[in-house]
């Protein structure tokens, strides 16, 4: 979002100059005109930017070398003005705006903006003296505007901590803003240049970090439905959990509504200051950080977004387009939204936009037509005995947001190169990818996720998730179990989840719609659960939402820290052992552990027994005094109540690190395979289950 003051685009046509007597010469000869004129306006647009950014570049340079001289603030405050200020009202389409926010970015005025505007508001005064209350306004609408057009420029902003300064003016000013005008100015410019940070994902920690959620949630209240909208978008792309039912007002949802259609009607696709696109991303930011009972989607569907968003697809430029059908999936995760969005005729709209050139929007496209498709078109095909035996063998699947491809591909090249069969989509272009996904999950031994804030808030990766929370309650013991919706086994299963999490059944449910609906007319041969074993991408991310209720307390593998990535993986592969390597049934490992403690039970075990089985397994911490029966209170709370037991171990027995806590689960598991009945092959070797933790 920019100020909203964005001047009228004027334009002026050649042909009034042009004449001839003879139309086919005048045609020719305007037509040839127009291609001269387009090639020469091209290329004058692009000595004027440069010119334009030479004289940006002198205009920092003079702001940096005179920072903190009062004396120098008037001077300073026109160069502002006409240098860059301006700038931003002259140049209106997208591109070149671009063009000067990634130069200022380049130039290193993120950096000179933000310590002029912390030395006038460490003033006596707080910078609201006369003769410096006007550079600092003009300053944060520098970073407000160009932090609308430049991801470069709202990263350079963050790089230069400029997000508490932001945040310690909501707080200062929260009480009093109303009553002043130039409080006002500056609360309404530090919303605007976060809710500006806050769509950029990379950014979002830093909200985190400063506390800024508990400075935006009062301006929810505000009586200014365009800084309600500011701070409602804002929350919902940075909001916790426990925040997650304070950003849906109906009458943010109304404005949002009447501001959005505005814009896709508008010929520069602008209103207030909000661009149709931003409107599209925020209103996918609703649906998808949405509270337990969908309360966003369905009041945005119920209050009409659906005709501008529909509009916005079939009119929009590639971006455009991209982010309305990003939010029409999102809202398609309800199904009484599904339903009113059939009934739009949306679906030949989406087949189109499978035939885009941008492939971002075929992905998106797919995904939405996958959420409306009726329950006849999900059906699966039932596996022939070949197929199933093929199932068994088990692969591991990656399961990513395109955002961390490159890292992932490297963890796939080395899991190929010691042995793994590894499914994942590199394409994401290859025939049917929803069908190929669902295929992959239920053919998949072990499932490596790889968390990242991005991921999340992925439609594909939440589909993805509810297929693994299938799987874990669909397990009939024979094939040919009944679907899903009649099989009251895995129904109460569901029911029991649902209540342990505290959330709402129905709302579990109709957030399955890609798998769980799936299952209403098909049969899954499923034997077992899903191993999931959660991988950090994002270092300064934790798993909140589904995919903290997902992950729970498993230990993660971190490809975002100092440990180097073979280091990472070499204890990865450890955890993984033989699973996804297909050489023994469902992935089973065999157990060549020679052990003097090997053929007895716990029960039967003494407190030198206990000692022992410290010392062979190498185990770290404050472990001397534990009994037999400790480790028997152990496994159960290791699998009844994971929080408390990572809590016991860390606090009672003193296992701090990853790998302490690693080795200890893993001799526990090994312990609890020894309890229970042994299978034998017909080599006679034994085979061991899965020692990763197991969805929850």
């Amino acid at each position: 979002m920019s100020s909203s003051s964005d001047s009228e685009e004027s334009s002026s046509s050649d042909s009034e100059e042009s004449s001839s007597s003879d139309s086919e010469e005048a045609s020719s000869s305007d037509s040839e005109e127009a291609s001269s004129s387009e090639s020469e306006g091209s290329s004058t647009e692009s000595v004027s930017l440069a010119l334009v950014a030479e004289e940006m570049t002198e205009a920092i340079a003079t702001l940096r070398d005179t920072a903190g001289d009062v004396s120098a603030v008037t001077h300073n405050d026109d160069i502002l003005e006409t240098k860059i200020f301006d700038l931003y009202h002259v140049y209106e389409t997208k591109s070149q705006r671009l063009y000067l926010g990634d130069h200022l970015a380049t130039i290193g005025a993120a950096q000179v903006f933000t310590e002029n505007i912390q030395w006038l508001r460490g003033m006596e005064h707080g910078g609201f003296s006369e003769d410096v209350s006007t550079y600092l306004l003009r300053l944060y609408a520098c970073c407000m505007n160009y932090t609308d057009c430049s991801k470069k420029f709202a990263e350079e902003l963050g790089k230069a901590k400029i997000t508490p300064v932001l945040v310690q003016n909501l707080q200062e000013f929260a009480e009093t803003w109303t009553t002043n005008t130039i409080q006002e100015e500056i609360v309404t410019s530090s919303l605007v240049i976060l809710y500006n940070m806050s769509r950029f994902s990379n950014l979002r920690p830093l909200f985190k970090e400063n506390n800024a959620i508990g400075s935006l949630i009062p301006y929810l209240k505000t009586k200014n439905k365009i800084l309600k909208t500011v701070a409602t978008f804002t929350l919902a792309y940075v909001i916790d959990e426990k925040n997650l039912g304070t950003v849906a007002d109906p009458s943010v949802i109304r404005f949002i509504i009447q501001v959005f259609t505005e814009a896709v009607d508008d010929e520069m696709k602008r209103c207030d200051g909000f661009s149709a696109t931003e409107l599209a991303m925020g209103i996918e930011g609703l649906a998808a950080n949405d509270t337990p009972n969908d309360d966003n989607k369905l009041a945005l569907v119920a209050k009409g977004i659906l005709p501008p968003l529909i509009k916005l697809m079939t009119e929009g430029d590639e971006e455009e387009q991209l982010h309305a059908i990003r939010a029409i999936n999102q809202l398609a995760f309800h199904p009484s939204n599904r339903e009113k969005i059939r009934q739009l005729k949306v679906i030949p709209l989406l087949k189109k936009c499978e035939r885009s050139k941008n492939s971002a929007s075929v992905i998106a496209a797919r995904g939405a037509l996958w959420e409306l498709g009726d329950a006849e078109a999900r059906k699966q095909k039932v596996e022939t005995p070949d197929a199933k035996k093929a199932s068994r063998a088990g692969h591991v699947m990656l399961s990513y947001q395109w955002d961390n491809q490159k890292v992932v591909k490297k963890i796939k090249k080395t899991l190929d190169a010691k042995g793994y069969k590894v499914w994942m989509d590199i394409d994401k272009m290859g025939g049917s990818i929803f069908d190929s996904m669902a295929g992959a999950v239920e053919g998949a031994v072990v499932v490596l996720v790889c968390m990242s804030r991005k991921y999340k808030l992925s439609a594909n990766c939440r589909r993805g998730r509810y297929a693994l929370e299938v799987l874990r309650f669909h397990t009939p013991k024979k094939l040919g179990c009944a679907p899903l919706t009649s099989c009251m086994t895995c129904v109460k299963s569901l029911q029991l989840f649902t209540e342990k999490k505290k959330i709402s059944y129905q709302h579990v449910y109709v957030s399955m719609p890609s798998v769980l609906l799936l299952t209403t007319e098909c049969e899954y041969a499923v034997t077992r659960g899903t191993d999931i074993i959660p991988l950090k991408m994002e270092n300064k991310y934790q798993p909140d939402g589904w995919l903290g209720i997902t992950v729970g307390s498993s230990l993660y593998f971190n490809f975002d820290d100092k440990d180097s990535f073979d280091k990472v993986m070499t204890r990865l592969m450890k955890e993984m052992g033989d699973r996804g390597k297909g050489h023994t049934a469902a992935g089973a490992e065999v157990d060549t552990v020679d052990s003097k403690l090997e053929g007895l039970k716990l029960h039967d075990w003494t407190q030198e027994d206990v000692k022992r089985w410290i010392k062979e397994n190498q185990l770290e911490g404050k472990l001397k005094k534990l009994k037999p029966e400790d480790l028997h209170s152990l496994h159960k709370m290791k699998k009844e109540a994971p929080v408390e037991f990572c809590k016991s171990i860390e606090d009672d027995l003193g296992l701090k690190s990853i790998s302490s806590k690693r080795k200890f689960c893993d001799a526990l598991d090994k312990l609890e395979k020894a309890e229970q009945p042994q299978t034998f092959r017909d080599d006679k070797s034994v085979v061991k289950g899965s020692s990763s933790c197991q969805i929850i």
